[in-house]
């Protein structure tokens, strides 16, 4: 896919998403329900649909997931190394993850602290009794 493509859908996803949030805002939905409880309507479901509040969050929380995806998609055709074989552009034998990283990389995975278990270093300033002080 093209970059230009995905700023595009990007554009129109942040243009629908700033519409539906809107409308969920400042149009109650209230009559388009009590129209509904009447006679059913395609065009009245629709508008109940975007203005009722738990399914405007859906149909934000749907936006908002395409266009975390887009901006990931962008960012891996901005970054992608010509000739490569990877699915985002870059070599699959060289790419770095998480999970080869040493977990002294991610100290909040440590919940005591290197400092109590002594597997790092202390920080902090020396106390009068001697000890370290966090």
């Amino acid at each position: 896919m093209k970059k230009r493509t995905v700023i595009i859908l990007g554009a129109i996803g942040m243009a629908l998403w700033l519409l539906v949030f809107g409308l969920g805002i400042l149009v109650t939905s209230q009559p388009y329900r009590d129209q509904l409880a009447k006679a059913f309507d395609w065009g009245s479901l629709l508008k109940a649909i975007v203005t009722f509040t738990p399914t405007n969050v859906a149909i934000l929380s749907v936006l908002a997931g395409f266009l975390g995806g887009c901006a990931s998609l962008l960012l891996c055709l901005l970054n992608a190394v010509p000739g490569s074989n990877g699915p985002c552009g870059h070599d699959v034998e060289n790419r770095s993850s998480h999970s080869s990283a040493p977990a002294a990389t991610f100290p909040y995975l440590n919940p005591v602290g290197p400092h109590v278990l002594g597997t790092g270093t202390k920080t902090g300033t020396k106390s009068v009794r001697g000890g370290w002080e966090l």
